[in-house]
Formats: C-alpha cells, sequence, structure tokens
C-alpha cells in the first residue's frame, strides 16, 4: 500500500530511456494509501535511496530518516523541504464550523511547534497539510490527537479562511531544487503495517 509518483515502473522506464532522469524527479511523491503522502517540490535525486528503509508511515505520523545515523545533511536525499499530507483518522465527518476551526488551531499548534508550517486541513477528505524544511518525525502526539478526536468544547479565537472545503492561512507555495540515478528499493507493503 506505499507508492511513489511517478510510479516506480514509470521511474525505471524513464531512467531506461533518459539516463540520470532519476537525479532530477520534479515533484518526486512518496505515499502510504489511507496515511499520506510526502511531496518534495522541485528536483529531487532518487538515485541509491532505499526507500523502504527511509519513508515510514503511520497512524497521524511519517517518520523520514527514522535512524539518525544514517540521515543526511539537511539538503540531502529526501532530508529536505517538502509538503506533507497526513489523513487524520477521526470520529464522525459531521462536524460543526466551531469544532472544525478547534481542530485546525490545534493542527496549527502541533506542527509550528515541530518547526513546520501549516498549510490547510479539510473536515471532508480528513487531509491535513503542512511544510516541513528537513525531517525528523512529524505527526500528532498521543495528547493532541486525543484532543483531536475528542473536540467538542471552546471555539477558536483565530479564524483562518475558507477555500473550497480546505481550511488554509497560507497560500500553497514552495520552492526546492537538489539532485540525482539508480532505484535500489521499492516500497514493499510489509511497512509498518498496523
Amino acid at each position: 500500500d506505499y507508492y511513489t509518483q511517478p510510479s516506480l515502473k514509470d521511474l525505471a522506464a524513464r531512467e531506461y530511456a533518459d539516463p540520470g532522469f532519476c537525479s532530477r524527479v520534479l515533484d518526486f511523491t512518496v505515499g502510504r494509501l489511507g496515511y499520506g503522502s510526502v511531496k518534495y517540490p522541485g528536483k529531487t535525486d532518487i538515485r541509491f535511496l532505499e526507500l523502504d528503509n527511509i519513508v515510514k508511515f503511520h497512524r497521524h505520523e511519517v517518520i523520514v530518516y527514522e535512524d539518525e545515523a544514517v540521515k543526511p545533511l539537511v539538503g540531502q536525499g529526501l532530508n529536505k523541504p517538502a509538503e506533507v499530507t497526513l489523513v487524520l483518522q477521526t470520529r464522525p465527518s459531521n462536524i460543526d464550523e466551531r469544532q472544525k476551526y478547534n481542530i485546525v488551531k490545534k493542527l496549527m499548534q502541533s506542527v509550528e511547534g515541530q518547526g513546520a508550517r501549516f498549510i490547510s486541513f479539510n473536515p471532508e477528505s480528513r487531509e491535513w497539510k503542512f511544510f516541513v524544511h528537513h525531517f525528523s518525525r512529524f505527526g500528532l502526539n498521543e495528547d493532541d490527537e486525543e484532543d483531536i478526536m475528542m473536540e467538542d468544547t471552546a471555539s477558536a479565537q483565530d479564524f483562518v479562511e475558507m477555500n473550497n472545503g480546505d481550511i488554509s492561512d497560507v497560500d500553497e507555495e514552495n520552492q526546492i531544487d537538489p539532485t540525482g540515478v539508480v532505484l535500489s528499493h521499492s516500497l514493499p507493503a510489509h511497512l509498518g503495517l498496523d
């Protein structure tokens, strides 16, 4: 249930047709169905990356380079700016406006407390988007998760704009540009299944 965009099959075909293509994959994305994705805007060098050992999705979190000993410097490999989308596995979808704003407020506090930037939250799809400058572990801690799942009190004081069902306070503009050519591993389904 892990995937990449472009797919591993497409990447191999493009690398064969255009040697060096994998050193400059535009907007490379790796994700796990039902959990979320990480999109690396700009060019990304994916050569020699053992994706199955690097990117791990769990409930409400993504970990990139869990082992600090093998984590490259900021800006190298997949330890670079990215847009993260996590799918929150929340309770009923019939959330009123006050609850939506309270959830957004908590998500903003959580992500900003981790040094990232909140992008949006879509209550219908339950997709929470934020931008990171580099990686370690990002997501909800148990207390935040419990607060959001049980949310039913207090109104948010900081309102954010509504855009097509997304609650957002920033424009979706990100930029990056690294480099890289041979895929050494795919993303097997045995990774972190809950």
